[in-house]
């Protein structure tokens, strides 16, 4: 299938299925520990450009890095998971 279709479909089946037997917990995707991520990676994971990654922060959409340094910024893993998951949630009500 086409963009990973079938892997959503079966995503979502299972979410059924664990929300219907009380097993959400299973399906989260986050790590147990909180972690920070660099530019690179979260560009690849939003799929975003840089610019357009500062261009959302100071409209206030995207989240803000975290200061690691005097030149040096990160942005916390869940949050960035957090906004690319709100992004497929408002695809999916559409």
């Amino acid at each position: 299938m086409e963009g990973g279709t079938c892997d959503t479909a079966a995503r979502r089946g299972m979410l059924r299925w664990y929300l219907f037997t009380g097993m959400a917990h299973l399906m989260s995707r986050r790590s147990p520990l909180m972690r920070i991520m660099r530019l690179r990676e979260v560009i690849q994971t939003t799929g975003l450009a840089r610019s357009s990654i500062y261009s959302r922060m100071s409209e206030g959409s995207f989240p803000r890095p975290v200061s690691l340094g005097a030149r040096s910024v990160g942005w916390v893993s869940d949050e960035v998971q957090d906004w690319v998951e709100a992004r497929i949630q408002e695809r999916d009500e559409l």
